[in-house]
């Protein structure tokens, strides 16, 4: 019963890791397409307020990316803690999953 739980528990980690990694990929594309409509925005608009809209979402998923990589370190270290004590299970599909994806994030985080 307790291996289930530990393979449960790998398994929901996993997701979080993937979500948490998924998401600083989605925060990062944002910050790019607000700063390319920002320039366009300067260069072809007088409308103050939208111009400083869009800054002020910008700043907002800017500030997010620290976040994000905070939180992906946070997996990455719950996960490798919760893969402690596995011995015997190494080649469940959880684990299979939750190594892929430890290995990705690591090299992820190297990345940004």
């Amino acid at each position: 019963m307790e291996s289930t739980a530990t393979l449960k528990k790998i398994k929901i980690k996993t997701g979080v890791l993937t979500r948490n990694v998924k998401e600083y990929k989605g925060y990062n594309t944002e910050v790019f397409k607000l700063t390319e409509k920002l320039e366009a925005l300067k260069l072809e608009s007088d409308d103050a307020g939208k111009i400083r809209q869009t800054e002020e979402v910008l700043a907002e998923s800017m500030a997010m990316l620290p976040n994000c990589k905070s939180r992906i370190q946070a997996s990455i270290d719950d996960l490798e803690a919760n893969m402690v004590g596995i011995e015997g299970q190494e080649e469940t599909e959880e684990v299979v999953n939750a190594e892929k994806a430890l290995a990705e994030a690591k090299a992820f985080l190297e990345t940004i």
